[in-house]
């Protein structure tokens, strides 16, 4: 009986990890921290330098972003919203 009961504790533990990893979107973010922006402040979220407003030379970069996870239990929509709010909070647009 304690054998089983063993069992199913590393069973629950093993599920629960599996449960928190998948479903987690991991955020860095390296650079300088600016005055975090209002919660009604646009934040452009651009996938690559083509779409740049104004060319490199007329922009600052203040930070470097990257988001990880899972696409079985996070959406694209999941990942943007993680990103704008990391953007935000270190006052990067």
């Amino acid at each position: 009986m304690e054998k089983n009961n063993w069992k199913n504790h590393v069973l629950f533990f093993c599920g629960l990890f599996l449960l928190l990893s998948t479903g987690c979107i991991r955020v860095e973010y390296t650079g300088k921290t600016l005055q975090a922006l209002p919660e009604d402040a646009r934040i452009a979220v651009l996938y690559n330098s083509a779409k740049l407003p104004l060319p490199p030379d007329k922009l600052e970069k203040v930070g470097s972003l990257s988001a990880t996870a899972s696409t079985a239990s996070n959406t694209v929509n999941d990942m943007r919203n993680r990103i704008i709010e990391c953007a935000r909070s270190h006052g990067a647009n």
